[in-house]
């Protein structure tokens, strides 16, 4: 892809690599950089990943709203952009439920509550020049980054700290999981296509956590505590509309990412074996 994208938020989880995805991608840490940089117009795509930390502790006014303010800049500009959404704004289900993009939303929590609205602000501002993205769940080899804590993150800091991976959801929850490259080559392919609206970015199937987690980091290292408990936040997202611009993704690429995590990070860590079924 040749297209010229600026990268908001360069040192996200998420964002990690993303200069793969083109030949023209400019990094910035913040939305201020690249809004002062002079030459904000001159993008083919805007994508921000960057979030404030209070996203996730309160509902923020729409002038704390990153996206938002971008958006604003944006306005009269050639310049697509696109927000990185959630799976969270459709809500969580103890049933395994497919969620499509014209789903009713029910966010359950603030971080989720706050993109929601994001959505609607941004879809407000530009009905002809936005592309949101809900993404599913992200399994890739974790951040070097202690501070941000993803699924990934969790992982890592509690086979650092404990030697084992301590599961207190029910083993049998099942999830939708994509791989972060899955997700950036989905970008770079909607962003290609100059797709516009809200697409689901997930796998469009689902996976039990008792078959995902040994494959991370190894069955012995596995300690599912949570035998007993109610199955919640199951889910899988719909994803007939992304599989019109790309390939879907497959259960093999998602289990070679695992392996190759486990092999890289977790073999020489507590009692363990190769982690297949």
């Amino acid at each position: 892809m040749n297209k010229k994208i600026a990268v908001i938020g360069a040192s996200a989880y998420l964002a990690e690599n993303i200069s793969n995805i083109s030949k023209n991608v400019l990094l910035f840490s913040r939305a201020d950089d690249w809004a002062k940089s002079g030459n904000a117009d001159d993008f083919d795509w805007v994508i921000n990943f960057s979030i404030q930390p209070e996203f996730q502790k309160k509902i923020l006014p729409e002038s704390e709203l990153i996206d938002v303010n971008i958006a604003k800049i944006i306005q009269g500009m050639k310049t697509k952009f696109v927000m990185i959404s959630s799976r969270k704004v459709y809500g969580t289900c103890k049933t395994l439920n497919i969620f499509y993009e014209t789903d009713e939303c029910h966010p359950a929590d603030f971080y989720a509550k706050n993109k929601l609205a994001t959505e609607h602000k941004v879809l407000d501002l530009l009905p002809e020049q936005s592309l949101i993205v809900r993404v599913s769940n992200i399994i890739d080899f974790p951040s070097r980054r202690p501070e941000q804590r993803v699924f990934m993150g969790w992982i890592r800091d509690s086979m650092r700290e404990k030697g084992e991976l301590n599961i207190t959801e029910n083993p049998d929850v099942k999830k939708d999981f994509i791989t972060r490259d899955y997700f950036q080559r989905a970008l770079r392919d909607l962003m290609n296509k100059d797709e516009l609206g809200i697409f689901n970015v997930g796998a469009g199937f689902a996976v039990s956590l008792r078959e995902l987690l040994p494959r991370i980091v190894g069955r012995g290292n596995c300690v599912f505590s949570g035998k007993n408990k109610e199955l919640a936040d199951q889910f899988i997202l719909n994803t007939d509309k992304l599989h019109m611009v790309m390939k879907a993704f497959s259960v093999d690429e998602l289990y070679t990412k695992c392996d190759n995590i486990r092999k890289v990070m977790f073999d020489n860590m507590g009692a363990h074996d190769n982690g297949k079924n």
